[in-house]
């Protein structure tokens, strides 16, 4: 028999392995089975009798779309952050114009806390306002100066009428007890006690880091730029809140 009779016997009797229509499409199910469409468009499901469908190699071959480029315009999630302070360089001192070490801490209680905490001079820094400290007045005190005992007084009253708002942050800095000697946690405890002070910062500080000027200069007010750290102003004893704490604040906001 010729090649040809051959073939069309064959064809005739569906002997002849035909490839499925190009229109068919291939579904595949959650269960990972593939289901004949049927011509596209039709929605029968086996409609266009195509025979077996393709082997599956374990699992469904999903054709997924590539994900969406990014909008190289649409703003990051950290848009619009200030980036974090990096706290200045020196000189460091303890006069006027100096910068406050970044390198100093004290033991004690800080404002509203009943707990043993360290403050470290870094934890002053606001660089960008974030902490919402404007001014910051650096207290050196002792138990047994009646001076420090008026100013210790007049801090809450202080704190409550104007400088909480205004975001002045006091921290007093307890350098004797009352008879002289060194300064300790307890001394800053009984201090803080004695005087209701719950707004301000009350910690020891037994080397007297900022007595450039003496004890007998006591009490001691470093008025500190948060921004910078940079000493605005050092003024010995107590005549009444210092208006120029206001000015710096105010100047800050």
């Amino acid at each position: 028999m010729q090649p040809v009779k051959i073939m069309r016997a064959a064809i005739a009797l569906g002997l002849c392995a035909c490839a499925a229509p190009a229109s068919t499409e291939w579904r595949w199910t959650d269960g990972g089975r593939p289901v004949d469409a049927g011509p596209s468009g039709s929605g029968n499901p086996g409609a266009g009798g195509g025979g077996n469908p393709p082997p599956s190699s374990g699992g469904p071959v999903i054709d997924a779309a590539p994900p969406p480029a990014a909008d190289a315009s649409a703003p990051s999630q950290d848009a619009g952050k200030s980036p974090a302070c990096v706290y200045p360089p020196g000189p460091y001192g303890i006069t006027q114009g100096a910068t406050v070490d970044p390198g100093l801490s004290w033991q004690g209680y800080l404002a509203g806390s009943s707990t043993i905490s360290t403050l470290r001079s870094s934890d002053l820094l606001d660089c960008d306002k974030s902490k919402g400290i404007n001014a910051i007045v650096l207290d050196e005190s002792a138990s047994w100066c009646a001076a420090c005992q008026q100013e210790a007084q007049d801090l809450e009253p202080q704190m409550a009428s104007a400088w909480t708002a205004e975001g002045v942050v006091v921290v007093t800095l307890m350098v004797e007890d009352d008879n002289s000697n060194p300064a300790s946690v307890q001394t800053a405890s009984a201090w803080k006690g004695a005087f209701g002070l719950t707004s301000v910062d009350v910690v020891a500080d037994p080397p007297f880091t900022f007595g450039g000027q003496g004890s007998q200069a006591l009490p001691t007010n470093l008025i500190v730029d948060p921004r910078t750290m940079r000493i605005v102003s050092v003024t010995p004893g107590y005549s009444g809140p210092d208006p120029a704490v206001d000015q710096l604040a105010q100047q800050n906001k």
